[in-house]
């Protein structure tokens, strides 16, 4: 063992990491409920809701395989580098609104297992900004984060997460041919979300202005959910100075060995 921490310390020393960043490699700690969870899958759910009636009019829902999307990575350091950052989500299309006016569009993105229990629900609104509904604004309204898809320390015990959302639509262009066409696609930031956490948020992120959007028409919906745990820097900084010293952490390492 202590041959272990004396290689490990000297290959850090070779490659320039500080002291800091080697103790914080050395004594990671993930949060219990950020641990991989396999045989997820994704359900998005679209709804328009007639804000007169208070009902929910037209639903459609949307199921896929759960895919953690990161690139291909080599060694022990980028395979646990690549943890920390998961993006996941999926795909509806919904029929247009039976709520003859004053409806607003509901995104809900869950992610669960196969025994039913809920790891995460988040819930987006988009609704229009002025009484003649030419301009529309997206906003989040709630996150239940049960059990985070990135890694991240126990000491955060949080994630931030992007929202990403498209909406398009299928009509005539000038020459009378239907032509898939996009409406919008708005992003929105959820920094240092809690694990867990569930409820309205307390300060929503809104996105800009967009024009208002077609409830006599029918949609599609795209959304990606990326999530960022904390922890991945330092080895990161472990990849970096690795790649850039292999030699010279080979001699260190060689030289370490044989005492």
């Amino acid at each position: 063992m202590q041959g272990f921490f004396r290689i490990t310390v000297v290959a850090c020393a070779a490659i320039g990491l500080s002291a800091c960043s080697t103790v914080r490699l050395l004594t990671f700690n993930a949060h219990e409920q950020s641990k991989p969870v396999t045989g997820s899958t994704v359900l998005v759910s679209a709804e328009w809701i007639c804000s007169e009636k208070a009902v929910t009019e037209q639903v459609a829902l949307a199921t896929l395989a759960y895919n953690l999307l990161s690139s291909e990575v080599t060694g022990w350091a980028e395979r646990k580098k690549a943890q920390f950052t998961k993006t996941y989500g999926g795909m509806v299309n919904i029929p247009p609104s039976s709520c003859a006016g004053n409806e607003r569009l509901e995104v809900t993105i869950g992610r669960s297992v196969v025994n039913e229990r809920q790891l995460s629900r988040l819930v987006f609104v988009a609704e229009p900004f002025n009484s003649d509904h030419s301009a529309w604004q997206l906003s989040a309204q709630s996150v239940d984060l049960r059990h985070a898809a990135a890694l991240t320390s126990q000491k955060s015990a949080s994630v931030d997460m992007t929202v990403t959302i498209s909406i398009s639509t299928v009509q005539p262009n000038d020459k009378n041919v239907p032509t898939f066409t996009k409406l919008t696609e708005q992003s929105l930031n959820l920094p240092a979300v809690a694990l867990p956490s569930s409820g309205a948020i307390e300060h929503p992120p809104v996105s800009p202005l967009f024009p208002g959007l077609p409830a006599d028409k029918p949609l599609n919906i795209t959304v990606a959910v990326t999530e960022t745990g904390t922890g991945g820097e330092d080895f990161g900084q472990l990849v970096k100075h690795v790649e850039a010293n292999s030699d010279l952490i080979r001699g260190y390492l060689s030289e370490a060995i044989k005492d």
